[in-house]
């Protein structure tokens, strides 16, 4: 059975907290009512916006503001709506590198290539991530 899109990105979210990464994710697919939706969106919530939004500068693209990701199933259709297109290119303008990625695997291959990782027995050569506050 292919894995949902909740599960490829929380193994994502999983590695990037192992690697003491700055990240965040809006839970903009989370809110199902109408009220609080309206609530949110008076409090800022956009459509769009990425699944994972990344704050520490790549490693080997350090002249990058940060990277934001959009996660798709690995097996399922990768539709990236009129509103995603809209943001990923805005980040783009202002210096974010932008990525689409089928599952889990091709994300954490992608943040490899972008240097974030620290390797076995590393303490965090980032600093502490404050992401993983529950």
């Amino acid at each position: 059975m292919t894995p949902s899109e909740e599960q490829e990105q929380t193994a994502v979210v999983r590695w990037l907290r192992r690697n003491n990464v700055l990240f965040t994710h809006p839970p903009n697919g989370l809110i199902k009512s109408k009220v609080t939706g309206a609530r949110a969106k008076r409090m800022g919530v956009s459509a769009g916006v990425p699944d994972l939004l990344i704050f520490t500068p790549p490693p080997r693209r350090a002249q990058a503001c940060g990277v934001a990701i959009e996660m798709k199933r690995r097996r399922g259709r990768r539709v990236v709506s009129l509103h995603q297109q809209k943001w990923l290119r805005g980040l783009e303008e202002v210096g974010w590198l932008t990525y689409v990625v089928d599952g889990a695997s091709e994300g954490i291959r992608l943040l490899k290539e972008l240097g974030y990782y620290i390797g076995e027995g590393s303490e965090g050569a980032r600093g502490p991530s404050i992401s993983d506050a529950d």
